[in-house]
């Protein structure tokens, strides 16, 4: 059938030629109306629109006979390219020849059941060849075994084509299991069998299947056959012992672990302890038991001033399934079994949801008291934003008499922090001090602690000063790492300091003496140092009365200032 067939144009031809008929008629009857106003030489006009109307008409008959000739013969090629019977079914359904629509629709429908049908023959000839199971029959008299390209295609080893009977590739356990079921079915007849176990595709591959079948009686031969399906469970077992072998690796974590673990079946509204001996050990308890929303004897274990928030963190589902991803997070002092308070951090986390609900939470409790007791004293010998010393703790290592070293007090100050506060932030200003104390950290010599005085004052104190280890190749490096500036969240910093340093003390001497001279020679570094450079005082005998000066001149321009 021409693709580019079509009698549509037709009905165009006809209206066309009416109009054409009209407007000759029209022309022709005017002329003759008005023939005594017209000259005598005009009157051929009226034969003009006859003629090209009987043209016109003459054309268009030609135009529909071809086309009528290629209409039966396109419907003749129809008849030759579809089976008859469908044909002659057509033709009686419609009572006559059909228009071209009918033949259209009539070709595309069956077309479009063939492609069809053909699809379906496709999927089922691919399913069969991709299928993991082996289809299989058992009798007296044959053996059948049916299976697809996937065994080839996934296990290359074995031609299973050569194998008749399913029982000749069954480990030998398996194959004793099948025996005996294959008994069973034939003492109670109609009924069926699964069978985990083993199939030998080589002497060295080795797969795990399961083997389902049945056993039913052929009415007409009296023959009684079994027959079935192997399915490949190789990947699916592999995947089991995976998850077997990380129960027993968290199992052994758990009993492993000093921290308490938790799961909650929300449901069932149970608490269930994962590693009780832990617990008991800590708590010594067990279990928690809900009463009223609160866990108990639990939560009569909680420090009362800790109870608040408790329940609403832990318990409190609905706020859980909000923020499923999150982890909860809480810590607060409870008894443990020799009824001393304990600090605990307890997490807890949602691992099952179901319609927007949570099912299943797990958590943990660990005791972090001796954290706490490390962070306590941190809290009161570090500086929190720089982690350098309070002077309290500096003092004290000063005057440690377990240190028989010379010793000597050394003070660094940043040239300008207060332009860098208004200029950058205080947010810089602050990265540029904890920058300050890791350099002072990294070029300290021998035994020396670093520790902060004030917001932008540090002290260094030596307690093991000698020829190898002197406070001035310690000052000579830190102002060399500050010659090159810091750059942080995109900007640039240029940092400088005032170094200033006491004289030498032998071992046993008092801080505050060498602090004193410290920071004299501090002043006057100060006072004379250029804005925003970097620069260095030692003390000596004459610095005093210099310092003295400056500071009484200082006092002089203050009280002017104040007037």
């Amino acid at each position: 059938m021409k693709r580019n067939f079509n009698l549509r144009p037709l009905p165009a031809y006809i209206i066309m030629s009416v109009f054409v008929a009209l407007v000759c008629g029209s022309t022709v009857l005017m002329l003759i109306l008005r023939r005594d106003e017209l000259d005598e030489e005009f009157m051929w006009l009226a034969i003009l629109p006859a003629a090209l109307f009987l043209l016109w008409t003459v054309l268009t008959a030609m135009v529909y006979i071809r086309t009528r000739k290629r209409y039966d013969a396109v419907f003749r090629q129809i008849l030759d390219t579809f089976p008859r019977e469908d044909v002659e079914a057509f033709l009686e359904y419609t009572e006559r020849l059909p228009e071209p629509e009918e033949i259209s629709r009539w070709v595309c429908g069956k077309l479009d059941s063939y492609e069809r049908a053909k699809f379906n023959n496709m999927v089922a000839i691919a399913s069969t060849a991709m299928s993991r199971d082996i289809f299989w029959r058992v009798s007296e008299k044959n053996m059948r075994l049916d299976f697809g390209e996937y065994w080839e295609n996934t296990y290359g080893e074995i031609d299973l084509g050569k194998t008749k009977d399913i029982r000749h590739i069954l480990s030998s356990f398996t194959r004793a299991e099948f025996n005996s079921a294959l008994k069973r079915m034939d003492e109670d007849k109609g009924s069926s069998f699964s069978i985990f176990g083993k199939m030998r595709l080589s002497s060295e591959k080795v797969i795990s299947v399961l083997i389902q079948g049945k056993c039913i009686k052929n009415p007409a031969t009296e023959e009684m056959v079994c027959m079935g399906t192997v399915s490949d469970i190789d990947a699916e077992s592999r995947l089991s012992d995976r998850l077997k072998a990380e129960n027993l690796k968290s199992r052994f974590m758990l009993d492993a672990s000093s921290d308490a673990f938790y799961e909650v079946n929300v449901g069932e509204n149970k608490l269930t302890s994962l590693n009780p001996k832990v617990a008991e050990s800590i708590f010594g308890i067990t279990d928690m038991q809900d009463f009223d929303g609160e866990r108990r004897p639990y939560w009569e274990l909680i420090h009362p001033d800790d109870r608040e928030g408790f329940v609403d963190r832990f318990f409190n589902y609905d706020h859980m399934a909000i923020m499923p991803d999150q982890k909860m997070q809480y810590e607060y002092r409870i008894k443990n079994r020799d009824g001393e308070y304990i600090w605990v951090e307890h997490q807890a986390q949602v691992i099952g949801l179901e319609d927007g609900r949570v099912t299943r939470v797990i958590g943990r409790i660990s005791d972090i008291t001796t954290q706490k007791r490390i962070a306590l004293k941190q809290r009161t010998n570090i500086d929190a934003l720089t982690g350098a010393m309070l002077r309290t703790s500096v003092i004290r290592a000063y005057e440690n008499r377990i240190y028989d070293g010379d010793r000597c007090v050394v003070l660094v100050n940043i040239n300008g922090f207060r332009y860098i506060n208004n200029q950058y932030g205080y947010e810089m200003g602050d990265t540029v001090l904890r920058h300050v104390v890791t350099v002072l950290w990294e070029k300290q010599q021998g035994r020396c602690v670093v520790g902060r005085l004030d917001s932008d004052t540090f002290v260094i104190a030596m307690m093991e000063v000698n020829e190898k280890h002197t406070p001035q190749k310690m000052i000579g490096k830190i102002i060399d790492s500050f010659e090159k500036p810091l750059t942080a969240e995109g900007k640039v910093v240029n940092i400088a300091v005032c170094v200033s340093c006491s004289k030498v003390f032998n071992a046993g001497s008092s801080f505050d003496e060498a602090y004193e001279q410290a920071e004299l020679a501090m002043k006057v570094c100060k006072h004379n140092s250029k804005a925003y450079t970097n620069s260095f005082k030692e003390y000596t005998d004459g610095l005093r009365e210099q310092a003295e000066a400056l500071q009484t001149q200082t006092e002089g321009l203050q009280e002017q200032l104040n007037r």
